[in-house]
């Protein structure tokens, strides 16, 4: 086993569950369907344009762990694994999911609140946060929006400054060098 490509192709295995995976925690429609098929179906794609790539080098696929682990190969197959499954899962999401007003959507809401732990409970570790809501108040989605609202606009603004470093500004100071040597 060569060591290199099992860490180059590990990001073509896990990859494919990025969106579903992050659906499942920030968008209340995201059904189980969506997620298993947009799972399988990415990670499919993923292979798929490893290998297609992969067997466009010189000498194919006999060649496997040299033209399989190229750049373009695994960008190749990173691409069609991420937008597949996001397409797959947003897609029978939408087709599959019961969520067809605002009240179903906080009775969703409700189902997840309900999940408390008996050693931490909810409202005692979220207490400070909580302390002028009246103890009786039912917490729904859009009071936790409201009270939240500063770390999630922290949250948000942190993630869209971190993806414009890491994906743009980052890569274009690293493609203005020339090639770099020893001397």
């Amino acid at each position: 086993m060569n060591v290199n490509w099992a860490t180059l192709s590990l990001q073509v295995l896990t990859c494919p569950f990025l969106v579903p995976l992050i659906s499942t925690i920030s968008w209340s429609k995201t059904t189980s369907k969506g997620v298993i098929s947009g799972c399988v179906t990415g990670l499919g794609a993923s292979v798929a344009g490893m290998m297609i790539m992969g067997s466009t080098y010189e000498g194919g696929l006999v060649n496997f762990y040299v033209n399989t682990a190229h750049d373009y190969s695994l960008l190749t197959s990173m691409i069609a694994g991420l937008v597949t499954s996001a397409i797959v899962t947003i897609g029978v999401s939408l087709c599959t999911n019961t969520i067809r007003s605002e009240e179903d959507s906080d009775m969703e809401w409700a189902k997840t609140i309900s999940i408390d732990n008996p050693l931490s409970p909810f409202r005692l570790v979220y207490e400070e946060e909580l302390a002028k809501l009246d103890v009786s108040t039912i917490i729904t989605a859009r009071i936790m929006d409201k009270v939240f609202r500063k770390a999630r606009l922290v949250a948000v603004l942190g993630g869209v400054l971190s993806l414009v470093l890491f994906v743009v500004i980052l890569p274009t100071v690293a493609l203005s060098f020339d090639v770099l040597s020893f001397d």
